[in-house]
Parts: C-alpha cells; sequence; structure tokens
C-alpha cells in the first residue's frame, strides 16, 4: 500500500509560507499590478515559516480612488495580512542595533500580533538557531519621507539579517 503526502491546506499559513505559496503569491501580484494601473508593489523581505531561506517579495499598496497612482504611499497601506492571519506589531527600527548611530532610511519589521498560534519559523531557527514563532516581514521607509514605503534593496540584506537577529 502506498503513502501519498499530502501538504498543507492552501488556507493555512505553512502554504502561504511554503516555496510554492510564496511563488504563487508573486505571480498573482505580478498579474494584479499587470492588469490595473490603481495597484502599486512594494518590496519587502519574507522570512516565511515554512522555507529555509528569506526571500524578497511584491506587497501590494492599497491606492485610495482619491490617491494619484504616481505619489508615494504610507507604509501603513501596504497590505501584509496574508501573511498575518493573527494580527501585526510594527516595530520601527531608526538606529543600528546596540549602538546610537543613525540609520538613512528607516525600517520596520512586522511580526504576528499572536505568536502563540503561529508554527515555528523555520527561516529564523535556521540561519540564527533562535526559535521564533509567525512570519516576519521587513520593509524599508523613505528618506525624504520616513513615512512612505520604499523598496528594499539587496544590498542592504547582510543589514537586515543583523537587525532581525537583534
Amino acid at each position: 500500500m502506498e503513502v501519498i503526502q499530502v501538504g498543507p491546506p492552501i488556507d493555512s499559513p505553512q502554504y502561504k509560507a511554503s516555496a510554492r505559496g510564496i511563488l504563487e503569491w508573486k505571480t498573482r501580484q505580478a498579474q494584479i499590478a499587470t492588469e490595473s494601473s490603481r495597484t502599486k508593489l512594494v518590496t519587502g523581505i519574507l522570512y516565511p515559516l515554512a522555507t529555509r531561506n528569506p526571500r524578497n517579495i511584491p506587497l501590494p499598496i492599497f491606492i485610495d480612488h482619491d490617491d494619484d497612482p504616481r505619489s508615494r504611499h504610507l507604509l501603513d497601506d501596504v497590505r501584509v495580512a496574508h501573511w498575518f492571519p493573527h494580527g501585526t506589531i510594527y516595530t520601527r527600527i531608526h538606529t543600528v542595533p546596540g549602538t546610537a548611530l543613525v540609520l538613512r532610511n528607516d525600517y520596520t519589521i512586522i511580526t504576528s500580533a499572536d505568536s502563540a498560534r503561529a508554527p515555528v519559523n523555520k527561516a529564523i531557527e535556521l540561519h540564527f538557531g533562535i526559535t521564533f514563532r509567525g512570519n516576519i516581514i521587513v520593509l524599508r521607509h523613505g528618506y525624504r519621507n520616513s513615512m512612505a514605503a520604499t523598496n528594499v534593496h539587496s544590498s542592504e540584506r547582510g543589514f537586515i539579517d543583523f537587525t532581525v537577529r537583534q
């Protein structure tokens, strides 16, 4: 008798944070952005709970019909509920952790509001040896408009890893 292994349900946090779930998310967001001029995306870094490595992901920004779609949008307008079914906690970073050195751009680390209900994050456990529950998303603030969300650059990855570890 052959046992067929069935993956987690599509609406579960484990599936959403799996490699396949993340790929489907990226594809869906790209299609939505292509089809609508009213949809804007910003790149953040996701430390997914069900895969081994952090990943750059596109995150949609809510644009009100009265807003100019070309304008910068607030970090609060970035939609992250897909990754955090039990709510979110936003932690803003102004300085390099452990120092008084002020950063040119601030960063916001988003975590689950109810981490006790979330599975263990494999990316954090593998990279940092820390047991942490739930997904983590890191977003970058604009330089001139510190409330605006901007894309995270690949060159910032080492610093972001250092910050998340703290």
